[in-house]
């Protein structure tokens, strides 16, 4: 049986809005800036290109998949744990032998199930160029590759790790995957 972890939407709906809002207040500034000098439009267009290609992009692919399509976010099962990226618009899956540990972590106030590769540079090798690219800008040094903020998530932390710990107990002790609510 799999454990499937779903989005809290209305948590993430504000969010959402509340992001949005901030973009928009942003082009408002920076407009009258760009108008000032003729340089200015070849920056913001600039500027804004690599916004959309590295920030809305992605974020739009999260939006459209997780409200419309109503997929889980995280899919635990025996064969290991798949993650659908935010940050990404793909999924992540790993095995049971390549984790090394699933820990929660606090970063700047914000908690985070993150999931700790065994060899982080074997693992980020099966991905293209591009897709290595994505998942360094969107994971800081601090927090692992493969991560889930914790406020958008429909089951509590502990609940989760609960399960893992119950229905998984032979997978990590088999692979001596450190677990830690």
């Amino acid at each position: 049986m799999d454990i499937m972890v779903y989005f809290r939407k209305k948590q993430f709906f504000t969010d959402t809005v509340g992001f949005l809002c901030i973009i928009l207040l942003a082009e408002l500034l920076l407009y009258p800036l760009a108008y000032l000098s003729r340089i200015g439009w070849i920056y913001m267009a600039v500027v804004a290109l690599i916004f959309i290609l590295f920030v809305i992009y992605p974020w739009l692919w999260g939006v459209v998949r997780y409200f419309l399509f109503h997929k889980p976010i995280l899919i635990i099962n025996k064969f290991g744990v798949q993650l659908y990226s935010f940050s990404t618009p793909c999924c992540f899956f790993i095995s049971w032998a390549e984790i090394k540990a699933i820990v929660i972590t606090q970063y700047h106030s914000r908690s985070y199930i993150c999931i700790y590769p065994k060899g982080e540079k074997e693992y980020l090798a099966r991905f293209s160029f591009f897709r290595r690219f994505i998942i360094r800008l969107w994971s800081p040094k601090e927090r692992a590759l493969l991560h889930i903020f914790l406020r958008y998530l429909d089951s509590p932390a502990i609940e989760i790790f609960q399960q893992i710990s119950h229905r998984y107990a032979s997978e990590l002790q088999e692979y001596n995957i450190h677990l830690e609510p």
